[in-house]
């Protein structure tokens, strides 16, 4: 009896237990990173001011990334599908919201690395142009 009402509790998710994390949220988040990730390596492509070995570690970088988000958003959707009868409501809330805190990790980490790459671009094809002027300024003082 009491056992019974313990398994028929753990297949029923509490409404605002299913509200607190949005799945969306969690899909929008990782079309997010596999955008950014995809723009950073056509920049970086028709950019001149990285290597081949460097766009190579760029796209590891975005793959790997991108497996990982691939792996918390469906382990997000199994825990938030109710199928499990080894969770609490308070176990399965606090494995979506350990889920979902990872996913916005990938997000910063995307973001900042992303940001410091095109940082990383900018100054090359700075320091690039600076020597080519530098030149042409020390050609014509002989």
């Amino acid at each position: 009896g009491r056992n019974l009402g313990y398994l028929t509790s753990l297949n029923k998710i509490k409404p605002d237990l299913s509200e607190t994390q949005d799945p969306n949220d969690i899909t929008a988040t990782q079309a997010l990173i596999i955008r950014s990730f995809q723009l950073l390596i056509k920049e970086c492509n028709s950019s001149e001011s990285f290597s081949d070995a460097e766009r190579k570690y760029i796209e590891t970088v975005s793959n790997t990334v991108r497996t990982k988000c691939s792996q918390t958003a469906l382990q997000f959707q199994r825990v938030s599908a109710a199928v499990s009868t080894t969770m609490t409501d308070d176990e399965r809330m606090q494995r979506l919201n350990t889920l979902a805190a990872e996913m916005q990790e990938h997000k910063n980490f995307t973001m900042a690395f992303c940001a410091s790459t095109r940082n990383l671009g900018a100054q090359r094809a700075k320091e690039k142009r600076e020597a080519i002027i530098n030149r042409q300024l020390n050609s014509t003082n002989p």
